[in-house]
């Protein structure tokens, strides 16, 4: 089984990162990997609306 928790690597231009630090500093997100994590859950929700949203609160809850 594998762990409930994983790390990945993205790599962004200088703007996508300054636009995220933005959001950042405006208290919308604590970190990078939390701006990261929200929008992932966002985009499968939009993208993969066939995986229940029970799953997804559980990846938010967990913080996978």
């Amino acid at each position: 089984m594998e762990s409930a928790n994983a790390s990945i690597t993205a790599r962004m231009t200088g703007k996508e990162i300054k636009k995220i630090d933005s959001l950042i500093l405006a208290g919308l997100y604590t970190t990078r990997s939390d701006f990261l994590r929200h929008a992932a859950i966002h985009l499968l929700r939009e993208e993969a609306p066939e995986i229940p949203e029970l799953f997804l609160r559980s990846l938010l809850i967990n913080r996978i």
